[in-house]
């Protein structure tokens, strides 16, 4: 801005407003149904997630569920390069904008409001070729006994030589480091700001991912704050999990570009065959 533009006395004032209190709290919901409006601004769909995916899909017509999908980018994506997709989240707004996309594009998509603790009650046993949780949605069950039912159940609705893919944040990093947040998400472009922290109660097992979304339009500046625990879930835990569930030639990966996996790594990214 020049400095004859800030010298103006008749320039109209950015308001801030705040929405925090009633995104605190029990109405999670509430908070997502705003978020989905910059969802695909936040989270822009990465091309290594998706070969990731579609490398261990091996048949090329196969069939593929996204679990927690979102506003279902990653879903469509796949649908567009010939895979029969189902895709399921928890929110119905969510899964409403997905309707959209699917009907402005044309495609042939399956999508679903759903609970991934249930999926069963969606899917028939051996119905995917695969199925895919990432994000970091898994650690939204906050007790290991909802986690272990959410992966039986995934276990179940797969083929025989299906793959599950997962991906968490990885939390035996935060845990070790004591890591306080993740890096803030911002696309000035669009004047979206995601501010990302984390709260660690070890004594409880939970973190307490506390979010701000910071919207700017013209001279107004909202700001909407919600915090949901999560399950800091540990690489090793998660291995043994799968393991129990049923699931065998498990890949661990610090990445989706498939590198090793190391403590240090950002996130914990797993392959695990039925």
């Amino acid at each position: 801005m020049k400095a004859k533009d800030l010298a103006r006395d008749d320039r109209k004032k950015p308001q801030l407003i705040k929405c925090r209190s009633s995104y605190l709290g029990g109405d999670n919901m509430g908070f997502y149904q705003e978020f989905s409006k910059y969802y695909d601004i936040v989270f822009p769909m990465g091309n290594a997630q998706l070969e990731f995916i579609r490398k261990r899909t091996s048949n090329p017509k196969g069939k593929i569920l996204d679990i927690a999908c979102g506003t279902g980018n990653y879903a469509l994506a796949l649908a567009e390069k010939g895979f029969f997709v189902a895709a399921l989240d928890l929110d119905t707004e969510m899964i409403k904008q997905l309707e959209d996309k699917v009907k402005a594009k044309g495609l042939a998509l399956e999508a679903l409001t759903g609970d991934m603790k249930t999926v069963k009650n969606h899917f028939k046993e051996g119905s995917f070729d695969t199925v895919f949780c990432i994000g970091n949605s898994l650690v939204h069950l906050t007790k290991l006994e909802e986690i272990q039912q959410a992966l039986d159940q995934m276990y179940s609705i797969l083929k025989v030589g299906g793959y599950l893919i997962l991906q968490i944040i990885n939390y035996d990093r935060i845990t070790k480091y004591n890591i306080d947040g993740l890096p803030t998400i911002e696309n000035k472009d669009a004047g979206v700001k995601f501010i990302r922290k984390y709260k660690y109660e070890e004594e409880k097992k939970i973190i307490h991912f506390n979010t701000e979304l910071v919207v700017a339009q013209e001279n107004t500046t909202k700001t909407y704050s919600n915090s949901v625990p999560l399950y800091p879930l540990q690489s090793q835990q998660l291995m043994g999990m799968l393991q129990t569930a049923g699931f065998q030639n498990i890949q661990l990966y610090g990445s989706f570009l498939e590198e090793e996996y190391r403590e240090e790594s950002y996130a914990t990214v797993v392959a695990a065959e039925k």
